[in-house]
C-alpha cells in the first residue's frame, strides 16, 4: 500500500479556498499536497473535489492516476473522478482499514484482515480475493 500523508495545515486552507469558490488558488496546493508540478493536472482537480466532499469525515487520502479514495472513519470509503474501469466502485464497502488507489484500480484492507479490490484487471492486480493479513501471537 501507498498512502499520501497530508500535511495537516495546508490540507485545511486548500479545502477552504476551494470550498469558497477559489479554485485558482486551492489547484496549486493540491498540486503541491500531491506530488505535481503543473496545478492545472487533472489530478489536483480531481484531489481538491476529493477533499471538499471527505474534508470533515476522511481518516486519510489515496490518489491513484484520475481517481481519488477516501478512508472514512467509519470504515467506508468515498471515492470520485473517472471511473472508466470500476476503479471506484467502492460504496458498498464496510469494515475497511486501510485504502490505496491505484493506477485504474482500488484496494482495501478490511478489519477481519481479507482484502478487496476494484476495477482494471488485466495483470490480476485486483485477484485478492484469497489473501488474508495474519497477525502472529
Amino acid at each position: 500500500f501507498v498512502f499520501y500523508i497530508i500535511p495537516e495545515g495546508k490540507y485545511n486552507n486548500a479545502v477552504e479556498l476551494y470550498n469558497s469558490g477559489k479554485y485558482d488558488e486551492a489547484y496549486p496546493i493540491f498540486a503541491e499536497i500531491n506530488g505535481y508540478k503543473d496545478s492545472s493536472d487533472k489530478m489536483a482537480e480531481i484531489f481538491a473535489e476529493s477533499a471538499a466532499i471527505s474534508a470533515k469525515n476522511a481518516a486519510f487520502i489515496s490518489a491513484g492516476n484520475y481517481h481519488t479514495v477516501g478512508l472514512k472513519k467509519n470504515g467506508t470509503v468515498i471515492a470520485v473522478g473517472w471511473n472508466k474501469y470500476g476503479q471506484y466502485d467502492v460504496s458498498n464497502w464496510k469494515d475497511i482499514i486501510a485504502v490505496s488507489a491505484g493506477s485504474y484500480h482500488t484496494v482495501g484492507l478490511k478489519k477481519d484482515g481479507t482484502v478487496v479490490a476494484v476495477g482494471k484487471n488485466n495483470d490480476c492486480q485486483c485477484n485478492v480475493s484469497d489473501w488474508v493479513l495474519k497477525t502472529e501471537q
